[in-house]
């Protein structure tokens, strides 16, 4: 586990902050992946506290460039245009 997933427990009905996978915290454990927002789910009918063990990649490249995804893909985009227009015109 990195020290940037390590500080991340969350218990069962919380909303969930960062997406990513987690595991059971306790002798029997499970892993899941859950989305930011999403309600961390009970397991076997009990309340359980869920330990982040690894982000999704998204999070790491959007916290990485401090860009929100949907700025991410503009700039992508925006960057494609110029390059096929420049090929046109050289």
């Amino acid at each position: 586990m990195s020290s940037a997933t390590k500080n991340v427990i969350l218990e069962s009905g919380q909303i969930c902050a960062l997406s990513g996978e987690y595991e059971t915290v306790g002798s029997i454990s499970t892993t899941i992946f859950v989305s930011k927002g999403e309600l961390m789910p009970e397991y076997c009918g009990k309340k359980v506290k869920w330990i982040l063990v690894k982000k999704r990649i998204k999070q790491i490249i959007m916290k990485t460039f401090k860009l929100k995804f949907v700025e991410f893909t503009s700039y992508f985009f925006i960057l494609l245009f110029c390059y096929a227009s420049l090929s046109k015109i050289l």
